[in-house]
């Protein structure tokens, strides 16, 4: 990351994320974005790229700086990219006036539905903030958690927005699902921020 640094300078294009592992009909394959807006998928044996898709334009903070989610094909071709299945993540678009801050809203980021085995877009939705934390997927919805402090969940299949709620803090990482729960931390602050922001996690139950 050369945002600091004296020049020469480079575009702020490093990876940032962890690597998603999924399969491509019997191909093992690995995934990841970068801040370029870039999520590129390699055969896992070889290194051969299977696919790439450019997301948003790259920025300093910007583009996919959180892991990706995977869905896995559903039987009989339905649910969120059918019979090949689907990856979900985000590519932030920043303003650059104020980096600073990045909590503000004056910050985007687009959260994508990917077709896993071709990266074809099958919907995007753009959101309000830049995400930093991971996308969840699981039964049918992706969480979103935003630097501002929203969490959103959003129908896998159509990218519609079910709930959204604010747990308390701005948020720079992902949830938990497990057992109809889903865990969301808070408490996080970038340089520019306030150290002695609250901090915790909160559990909400998930309906019947």
């Amino acid at each position: 990351w050369t945002y600091f640094s004296p020049p020469p300078k480079g575009p702020d294009a490093d990876v940032g994320a962890t690597p998603t592992l999924f399969t491509v009909g019997d191909r093992d394959v690995v995934g990841v974005g970068d801040k370029a807006g870039t999520f590129d998928v390699f055969d896992r044996d070889t290194g051969e790229t299977v696919w790439a898709k450019e997301l948003t334009p790259g920025s300093p903070l910007g583009g996919v700086m959180v892991s990706a989610a995977y869905a896995e094909p559903a039987s009989g071709g339905d649910g969120p990219g059918g019979e090949n299945g689907a990856i979900f993540v985000a590519s932030n678009d920043m303003d650059p006036a104020q980096l600073a801050s990045s909590n503000s809203t004056t910050h985007h980021s687009s959260l994508f539905a990917l077709d896993a085995a071709t990266g074809d877009t099958i919907w995007e939705k753009r959101l309000v903030g830049a995400t930093f934390g991971s996308i969840t997927y699981a039964d049918g919805v992706v969480y979103r958690p935003s630097v501002p402090g929203v969490l959103q969940a959003v129908d896998a299949e159509t990218g519609h927005e079910l709930w959204s709620v604010e747990p308390g803090g701005d948020m720079g990482a992902g949830v938990r699902v497990e057992d109809g729960w889903v865990l969301a931390p808070y408490g996080f602050w970038f340089f520019g921020g306030q150290s002695d922001l609250p901090a915790g996690v909160v559990a909400y139950q998930l309906p019947d």
